[in-house]
């Protein structure tokens, strides 16, 4: 998914484009089930940094927007990391107390709609979008609290093929940037509607973003070569060290051992050649002890 990175989306959804906007509310007109026009009159886009406080801990989404009637939180999930979750669901939770304090009571607040777009299958239906809600679980029946959550299934998309694709529905037509890098079959999906200028948009920033971490290839691995060399090397070269200490240590502790013998042998009265055997000494050595 060459294009599912946060900074490369969160630019494309804001640039204020006409194929930017045309797509964005597209994806929000799909989920809310609410024609575009009437969406373009009054969203607005929020601040990422949505926490109410410096208490409020990964609090920066990725986008969200704002009307009079709906929060809409827009992730983009390349993996499926739990903690990644638990961070999107932090995000609900924050606009939801965001508008309370907004609010003398908790009648008429805002429906909060969490749309990710994930590179994976959150539940493994092969189903392209999932919703979801707090329900009861015997009776499936709806906790009324106006949180919703989305999962546009990218994974699903990867399986289509052209034939496939060209007779599905729009949003999916869109989301197929996401998945597919042939410009031939892009170009053919999208014509000269405003996903072609989207697609253009798109690849300008993928290419910017490519030159930002441009790297020679062969340098680096060169480097990383010669910085592993330096480093088996360092390590070799301890393990060396130590293997050979440890030989000294013993050599010097074993020859220890033998002189104390020999003394001992030697106050006894105890012949020289026996005792030259009995510790491996030389002669002059024990002549020396004694």
């Amino acid at each position: 998914f060459y294009l599912l990175n946060d900074k490369i989306v969160k630019k494309l959804f804001t640039n204020g484009s006409k194929a930017s906007e045309e797509f964005l509310y597209l994806i929000i007109s799909t989920v809310l089930k609410i024609p575009k026009e009437k969406l373009k009159r009054d969203f607005k886009l929020l601040h990422p940094e949505i926490g109410l406080n410096d208490k409020n801990i990964n609090s920066e989404a990725d986008l969200v927007f704002e009307n009079e009637n709906y929060y809409i939180s827009l992730e983009i999930n390349y993996n499926n990391y739990k903690s990644l979750i638990g961070k999107n669901f932090s995000y609900v939770c924050i606009l939801y107390l965001r508008d309370i304090k907004n609010k003398k009571n908790y009648k008429n607040l805002k429906e909060i709609y969490s749309i990710n777009i994930d590179g994976f299958d959150y539940f493994g239906r092969n189903e392209f979008i999932y919703e979801s809600e707090l329900i009861e679980n015997k009776l499936l029946l709806k906790r009324n609290l106006g949180i919703h959550y989305i999962d546009i299934n990218l994974e699903y998309l990867q399986k289509l093929g052209y034939n496939d694709i060209i007779n599905k529905e729009e949003i999916e037509k869109a989301c197929y940037i996401f998945v597919c890098q042939n410009e031939e079959i892009l170009d053919r999906i999208y014509g000269d509607s405003y996903m072609s200028e989207f697609k253009k948009e798109a690849e300008k920033l993928s290419s910017e973003l490519d030159e930002m971490f441009y790297y020679d290839k062969e340098k680096l691995d060169q480097e990383i070569a010669f910085n592993n060399g330096l480093t088996r090397g360092k390590k070799e070269g301890i393990e060396k060290g130590i293997k050979e200490g440890l030989k000294e240590g013993k050599i010097a502790g074993a020859k220890e051992k033998s002189l104390e013998i020999a003394k001992n042998m030697l106050e006894q009265k105890i012949n020289i050649d026996l005792i030259e055997k009995s510790t491996g000494l030389s002669k002059e050595e024990i002549e020396n002890i004694r």
